[in-house]
């Protein structure tokens, strides 16, 4: 026979995994469901993300590309292009970002980079000096689908006015490569709220 106290315990335990359970399965929704209104933007900024040598990796030319063609249609007259150094690498993201656009035909004067950040905080941080009227002119933010809720809740918190753009060109188009990324903006998400950065 249980005791009514472990059957308390139990039940309790019960209760806290179900509501567990819900908050994950809600945030993961509003992870893989979120959008912004559509606006345009006098800047863009680009999440940075892995390079192979001195060309973007697959993700990171499929950032770069919607940036050019939301320069190019007018959408944003500007881009920011983020990422430092990387561990074993010696050019910095945003310059290898910004040769990439160079190579494509947009004028250096229409490009920005920061090349000391490291992760999406830094980058959106980082890209701060870069914008002009942080409260009350909305810049925006590229990157991967999944990536952009994390990101819009940052910009929020750093109390900068922004939009979200995603990447048609996104690699992450199937659930096996959609899911690992899933669960890993989750666990961000909540990184990002333990230790604010």
């Amino acid at each position: 026979m249980v005791k009514p106290g472990k059957r308390q315990w139990r039940q309790a335990l019960k209760g806290s995994i179900a509501i567990g359970l819900m908050w994950l399965t809600g945030l993961g929704w509003h992870i893989a469901t979120f959008s912004s209104p559509s606006m345009t933007a006098e800047k863009a900024i680009v999440l940075g993300a892995a390079i192979n040598g001195d060309r973007p990796s697959p993700v990171f030319k499929a950032r770069i590309d919607h940036a050019i063609d939301l320069l190019q249609s007018g959408q944003v007259k500007y881009l920011i292009f983020t990422g430092g150094i990387g561990e074993g690498k010696t050019l910095a993201e945003s310059e290898v970002a910004q040769a990439y656009a160079l190579e494509k035909g947009i004028s250096n004067k229409q490009i920005f980079i920061e090349t000391a950040s490291r992760t999406t905080y830094q980058n959106l941080q980082e890209s701060r000096q870069f914008i002009d009227h942080p409260q009350s002119t909305p810049v925006m933010i590229i990157s991967d689908p999944l990536h952009l809720a994390r990101a819009k809740m940052m910009m929020n918190r750093l109390d900068i006015k922004s939009t979200t753009s995603a990447t048609p060109y996104s690699r992450y188009r199937t659930w096996k490569t959609q899911l690992p990324f899933l669960l890993r903006e989750i666990y961000f998400w909540h990184h990002h709220i333990i230790t604010g950065r």
